[in-house]
């Protein structure tokens, strides 16, 4: 059985090339989510600070985020940002409480004072 690969990027442009980057990571999304096995390739703008992206993706299977990484669309991206914006990336896999952690969360505590 296969199960989906979530991954999450940060990126943080350096000051000087945040338009650079913002364009680049968009060509990026646009040509990402047409790709086979990509279920879901949103990026999202930090609100507080300019030139911060958090890159949300869902792939279908390990064979399909492998095959993104070695597509046109990564390489293009990679050669775009490469010494303009740092990358961090992370594979996640759901905790194994998140079930019951779903389940008792009150969602509004996110919303408005209940953050941390």
């Amino acid at each position: 059985m296969t199960s989906t690969i979530t991954v999450v990027a940060h990126i943080t442009a350096d000051p000087s090339s945040v338009a650079e980057v913002h364009s680049a990571l968009l060509i990026a999304v646009e040509a990402t989510q047409s790709e086979h096995g990509c279920l879901h390739y949103r990026l999202f703008e930090n609100m507080d600070t300019q030139g911060h992206w958090t890159m949300l993706e869902l792939w279908q299977n390990d064979d399909a985020l492998t095959q993104h990484t070695l597509g046109e669309a990564f390489k293009n991206l990679s050669a775009a940002i490469d010494g303009k914006a740092s990358v961090q990336v992370y594979r996640l896999a759901p905790a194994a409480s998140a079930v019951q952690v779903e389940s008792v969360v009150n969602p509004n505590f996110w919303l408005g004072n209940g953050l941390p």
